[in-house]
Order: structure tokens, then C-alpha cells, then sequence
């Protein structure tokens, strides 16, 4: 009912647009939209070496709405087109998140040849890996984002392509702001990610590379990384193993950073889902050597295929040089995920 009222929605501003003398070409195009909202009710309990706080708070996880469009092109081809902007569902129900809320623009063409995208997107580094092999609800590739992985990029021209049970994917990103952390870069490709992936049998693997290049100022270096999983599924159980390498990380020179991440997941009936994840994030520079382990436990029940509640445990142990607030941590998530589509 909501998909059909949204679709009356954007036709009813079609029309109304036409008639205010913006014209609109007619379209064929299947339009799908959707949204996600995650809420949770998480307890936090820092037991630092300095200082004790606890606290609760209701927090959001990556709510989302989004749109997606498909034309049928002669020939065989399509092209689409998918807009995704993150939504704060806990507090103020505005936009949130990333450049304002977007998460994902692209637009795509393809066919037989494979598919050409623009825009921001998941990277194929992240794809092949981390992005394959995490849990089905709220993705605990461990410590993958503070050890030098990334999701989404903006700016990117991708192409991918699947050969039988071989998924190609390579990205060139380009942007005068897209070097390390966002400083200004002269190059015309700042960035590049590369991803392979395929199966064999119950087995699914990834291997995955990227690099960026140092800022125009030359106060950042060259950073590169590589990544690979590999993941076992059998009946109602998989095992997963994701490791990620990164050098000059966010172009800090001589910041090297190596993650190791395990998650286990057990189907325990059609509605009972169990996810185990250990991780471990290594970092060593020129300044402090640091260390993060990191173990979580979430327990998840869906009351139907796009309602879920569930609970998280997650410890983290943060081994800095220095002892700081926050250095261990203890937190435990009470939340319910709610999927229109």
C-alpha cells in the first residue's frame, strides 16, 4: 500500500509539473521505492583506565529510503538508475549521514557487455570482501571501518562485468578533492578500487585492491590497501574470514594498518538468526603503536520477512599507548528494523 501511494505520489508531481510548464518525457520505467528504518536502545559501559561513565541512549543504525528505476532498452540493454539518502529515525527524522544524508546516486547502463555506472556508490574493494561476508542484518565486519576500509565513495566511474560464477568490478574516482582524507589532488584519477569475486561449490571468495594518491600539497602520501575473504556456507550455517591490508594509510606516512575479522553465523530455525564476529585491528606509525579486539554476539528473530527485532552484545578493548576515556567498552543494542519495499 505505501509503494503504490508513493507511486501515485511522483505521478501526481509529474503531472503537476507538466501543467507549471516543465515538461516531463513519459517513461516506461518500473520505479521501486523503499525504506528501511533501524532503531535501537543501546547501553554503553566504558570501564577506561581513567574514569567510568555509562549511558543509554536511542540511537539510529543507518536508516535509509530510497529509490530505484530500471528502462528496457532495445537491443537488450538497460539503463537505472538508484538514489539512497540516510534517514535519522531515533531523533529528528531529517536527513543524516554522509554528504547530508546520500548514501547512494548512480545511474547505469548495460548489457550483455557488462555495466558502466556513475556516481556514488559501495566500492568493489568493499564488495568482493567485507561487503559479501558480514552478518544479514547490521554488518560486523569487525573493525573494518576504523582499519583503513571504506564502503561508499563519491565520484566514481565503474565498470563491472560476470563471467559464469567470476564477478568483476574496477572503479576510477575523479574528484580534485578526492585524495586522502579529502585533501585537493592534481591527478585525474585520485583513486582507483578493484574487486574479483566468485564461488566454487559452498564456497564464495574475494580479493580486493585500492589506491590513492598523495595530496597536491604533498603533505599526505600515497596510500594503497588490499583485501580478501573467503566464506563457507553450508546448511543453516556460515563461516567467514575477511582480512585487510593498508599502507601510508589515509595517507599518513608510515601508518600501516592490518584487520582481521571472523564472523559466524548459525540459522537456528526459519525465524532465529545467530551471528558471532571477532576482530582484531592492528596499527602501527610513527607515533603510538595501537591495538583494537573487538568480539560481538547478536541474537536476531524476525516476526516477519521485513520486520526484525534483536539483540547485540559488543565488547571492544582498545589497547592505546596512552590510557584514555573509552579505552575498553561494553555495548549491548535492543533494536527493532522495520523494511517497506
Amino acid at each position: 500500500m505505501v509503494k503504490k501511494q508513493l507511486k501515485r505520489n511522483l505521478l501526481s508531481a509529474a503531472l503537476a509539473a507538466s501543467v507549471a510548464g516543465v515538461p516531463i518525457a513519459a517513461s516506461a520505467a518500473e520505479i521501486n521505492p523503499y525504506f528501511r528504518l533501524h532503531s535501537a536502545l543501546q547501553f554503553l559501559d566504558n570501564d577506561p583506565l581513567v574514569g567510568d561513565d555509562t549511558t543509554w541512549d536511542l540511537t539510529d543504525v543507518a536508516s535509509r529510503f530510497g529509490m530505484k528505476g530500471r528502462h528496457d532498452l532495445d537491443g537488450g540493454g538497460y539503463a537505472r538508475a538508484h538514489l539512497e539518502v540516510g534517514v535519522d529515525a531515533a531523533d529528528s527524522g531529517v536527513l543524516s549521514g554522509a554528504d547530508e544524508g546520500g548514501r547512494v546516486a548512480v545511474i547505469a547502463v548495460g548489457g550483455d557487455w557488462g555495466e558502466l555506472k556513475l556516481g556514488r556508490d559501495y566500492n568493489p574493494l568493499y564488495n568482493a570482501t567485507a561487503g559479501a561476508t558480514t552478518d544479514p542484518w547490521y554488518g560486523i565486519s569487525a573493525p573494518w571501518y576504523t582499519g583503513g576500509g571504506e564502503s561508499r565513495k563519491g565520484g566514481s566511474v565503474t565498470y563491472s562485468r560476470s563471467v559464469g560464477a567470476i564477478n568483476f568490478e574496477v572503479a576510477a574516482y575523479i574528484d580534485e578533492d578526492q585524495g586522502p582524507t579529502g585533501t585537493p589532488n592534481e591527478e585525474t584519477i585520485d583513486e582507483t578500487r578493484i574487486g574479483v569475486s566468485g564461488t566454487v561449490g559452498s564456497i564464495y571468495w574475494g580479493v580486493g585492491a585500492g589506491t590513492a594518491e598523495e595530496s597536491a600539497t604533498g603533505t599526505l602520501e600515497s596510500e594503497s590497501k588490499v583485501a580478501g575473504s573467503i566464506m563457507w556456507t553450508g546448511d543453516n550455517v556460515s563461516l567467514a574470514a575477511t582480512i585487510l591490508t593498508c599502507s601510508d594509510c589515509a595517507g599518513v606516512l608510515n601508518e600501516d594498518i592490518d584487520t582481521t575479522s571472523f564472523v559466524f553465523n548459525w540459522t537456528v530455525n526459519d525465524t532465529v538468526y545467530l551471528t558471532v564476529g571477532v576482530g582484531t585491528n592492528e596499527i602501527d606509525s610513527t607515533g603510538p603503536d595501537r591495538d583494537i579486539d573487538k568480539v560481538l554476539f547478536g541474537l536476531y528473530k524476525n516476526l516477519n520477512k521485513d520486520v526484525i527485532v534483536y539483540t547485540e552484545i559488543e565488547s571492544r578493548d582498545n589497547d592505546f599507548a596512552t590510557p584514555t576515556a573509552g579505552d575498553s567498552t561494553m555495548d549491548a543494542r535492543f533494536g527493532l528494523i522495520v523494511n517497506v519495499r
